[in-house]
């Protein structure tokens, strides 16, 4: 008897899940079945962790190739710093022997 009750209660399900409105204030619902509304939202959740899988492999990605561009960016910083002493040591002696 309480099983027929529950059945009967679950048959349908009004929701606005489905529709983009969550909350109280849903000005639209539907009526699906459970079934109905079971297999939807796996296919909404579904649809949303792979959408979610692939930014993030995506970000993982993009934050690897930064820090390789940073890390070529910063030796060649260091590089030009070096290269940039040394050009003044020349120069200074490419002055010096112009003076004498």
């Amino acid at each position: 008897r309480t099983k027929l009750r529950v059945e009967h209660d679950t048959k349908y399900m009004d929701t606005s899940a489905l529709v983009g409105r969550s909350g109280d204030k849903a000005e639209y619902y539907q009526r699906l079945t459970t079934e109905q509304l079971y297999a939807r939202l796996k296919t909404m959740y579904f649809n949303l962790l792979s959408k979610n899988i692939g930014t993030r492999a995506e970000l993982v990605g993009l934050e690897r190739r930064l820090r390789t561009r940073n890390d070529t960016y910063q030796a060649l910083t260091l590089e030009k710093r070096a290269k940039t002493i040394e050009l003044d040591g020349v120069w200074k002696d490419f002055r010096r022997n112009d003076l004498l």
